[in-house]
């Protein structure tokens, strides 16, 4: 289902359908990110049901540029905050063997941030992630034959609604900005399959400064989450 914005919302909505051939796709879970203001369940509606918990620190209801979602403030990103997170748990969200895909909009002004991710480099099973590393966002997955990751060739931290579409596949993994050219790096990853929690909004395990919880600053509308 897709969300109704307000003033460009057709113009949002063609955007966020054409980051790629999602319509033919199963959806695994689509978190609008439509709550209310003071939030504490963010609702799934897709046929799932994978509802996540919304840390008390992420400001819900919030409505910038035509679109209303959740915003992350720069208050506290440093040291260990996990009040700054959105947690969801539940193994349709490891890629295991399969082709996966990610699209997320966000609008943010910061730089190196972790946006989304289920597991660390550490982690047993694998991971994936999608993050910014001076400004530019890039998609990363990890598993039993390697890592492979992918990042935009432009910078995105320009306070303005962007959607980003990460795509792993058997032996590539892709990125794809505002339905532009895709990105594609090749390299086969196997399987993925970890037992951590889904964060939004930074890392789930950290302990600063050992390992920085690289919190995110910025907003995001909606994470979808497919097999195409």
């Amino acid at each position: 289902m897709l969300r109704r914005f307000a003033l460009t919302g057709a113009a949002l909505a063609v955007a966020f359908a054409g980051a790629g051939p999602a319509l033919a796709a199963t959806t695994l879970a689509d978190w609008e990110m439509n709550e209310p203001a003071g939030a504490t369940a963010m609702h799934d509606s897709g046929p799932s049901n994978l509802s996540g918990t919304i840390g008390s620190a992420v400001q819900t209801g919030v409505s910038v540029g035509g679109a209303k979602g959740y915003r992350w403030s720069a208050q506290n990103k440093d040291g260990k905050h996990p009040e700054r997170l959105v947690k969801v748990s539940g193994s349709l969200l490891n890629p295991a063997t399969g082709d996966f895909v990610v699209t997320i909009r966000l609008r943010t002004g910061a730089g190196d941030q972790n946006i989304i991710q289920k597991g660390q480099s550490t982690t047993a099973g694998g991971m994936w992630k999608i993050d910014m590393v001076k400004g530019r966002v890039k998609c990363t997955f990890k598993g039993s034959q390697g890592s492979v990751g992918v990042g935009s060739s432009g910078t995105v931290w320009d306070s303005v609604w962007h959607t980003v579409r990460c795509e792993r596949r058997s032996n590539s993994v892709s990125i794809t900005v505002d339905r532009g050219t895709p990105r594609t790096t090749a390299g086969a990853t196997g399987t993925i399959a970890n037992s951590s929690t889904l964060a939004i909004g930074g890392k789930s395990s950290c302990n600063p400064p050992t390992v920085q919880c690289d919190y995110y600053v910025g907003l995001l509308d909606r994470v979808l989450i497919q097999r195409p």
